[in-house]
C-alpha cells in the first residue's frame, strides 16, 4: 500500500485500517478469501444460529468495507487523471496565448 500523508497531525497508524482507500490489487486476495468464508458460513448448518448470523453479518461487513475502499481508490484514481488532463490542456493552451504588452498595463493599473 502507498505511504500515507499525515493529516492534520494524524499519522498513518492513528487512521483505522478500514478508513483508508485500497487499491483494488491490494484488496482482490484478501476479498477473495472473506468471499470464501462467507459462503462457507451460509452454506453451514450453525448459519441460522444467533453466533453464525452474527459471523456472516461481520464478514459482510468486511466485504463491503472493502469494496468502499477499492471505489474510493478508484474515484481518486480517476480524478487525478481528470486533474492531470485539465492541467495538460491549459498548458498546451497557455502555449497559444499572446501576452504582449500585459506586463506593461499591469504596471500602469497598480
Amino acid at each position: 500500500m502507498a505511504p500515507i500523508e499525515r493529516l492534520a497531525g494524524m499519522s498513518s497508524a492513528s487512521i483505522p485500517s478500514e478508513a483508508l482507500p485500497r487499491p483494488p490489487a491490494a484488496a482482490s486476495s484478501e476479498l477473495a478469501r472473506l468471499e470464501t468464508q462467507l459462503s462457507d458460513w451460509v452454506h453451514c448448518p450453525s448459519c441460522k444460529t444467533p453466533a453464525g448470523k452474527a459471523k456472516i453479518a461481520e464478514i459482510s461487513d468486511k466485504i463491503e468495507a472493502i469494496k468502499a475502499q477499492v471505489k474510493t481508490a478508484e474515484d481518486a484514481k480517476a480524478t487525478a487523471r481528470r486533474s492531470n488532463e485539465i492541467v495538460e490542456s491549459s498548458k498546451a493552451a497557455a502555449g497559444s496565448v499572446r501576452l504582449d504588452g500585459l506586463g506593461q498595463w499591469l504596471n500602469e493599473r497598480a
